[in-house]
């Protein structure tokens, strides 16, 4: 069975390739784009190309008398008497969107040697004060809840210092 877009010629692939021009050559880069479309409109299997000058702005002028529409900087359209061009303005920068409220940690403490759950969801106050009724803190391991793994990560022994500090104040 033949793929329905080559019985209906519709195109599904293209290709965008972005050219950007050294200071002084935009001529010779236009050149090169005027020279692939000839090589273009001998390829009966290419549909449609296209070439847009992005550095200036440029007016698609449809009304060319049904000799097809032509891409013309706005510089050089001849405006037609009493009829003005609108150029709409530049886009507005928008402001980023407000950061997400950070939820505060939720620990996890068990026993080293007996595997007891100490403290589940509980926050830094009561983690930490728990933690001051621990002899050591390598008696316990100390697990934070990482919501974007949904899943419990136990602290370094460094994070867990962090928090032993924490006690008494």
């Amino acid at each position: 069975m033949a793929d329905m877009a080559t019985q209906t010629g519709t195109v599904t692939k293209g290709l965008l390739v972005r050219i950007e021009a050294q200071p002084g050559r935009e001529a010779d880069v236009e050149a090169f784009l005027d020279d692939g479309l000839q090589i273009v409109l001998g390829e009966p299997a290419t549909t449609a190309w296209f070439a847009i000058k992005l550095g200036k702005t440029w007016v698609l002028d449809t009304e060319t008398k049904g000799t097809g529409a032509q891409m013309v900087p706005l510089e050089l359209r001849k405006p037609e008497p009493g009829r003005t061009t609108y150029v709409p303005p530049k886009p507005r920068e928008r402001p980023p969107p407000p950061a997400e409220p950070v939820a505060p940690r939720r620990f996890k403490v068990t026993d080293v040697m007996t595997r007891e759950v100490l403290a589940q969801d509980a926050d830094v106050r009561a983690t930490v004060d728990l933690l001051s009724g621990v002899r050591s803190i390598v008696d316990v391991h100390v697990f934070v809840w990482n919501p974007r793994g949904e899943r419990w990560r136990m602290l370094t022994l460094a994070e867990q210092r962090m928090l032993w500090e924490l006690r008494g104040r």
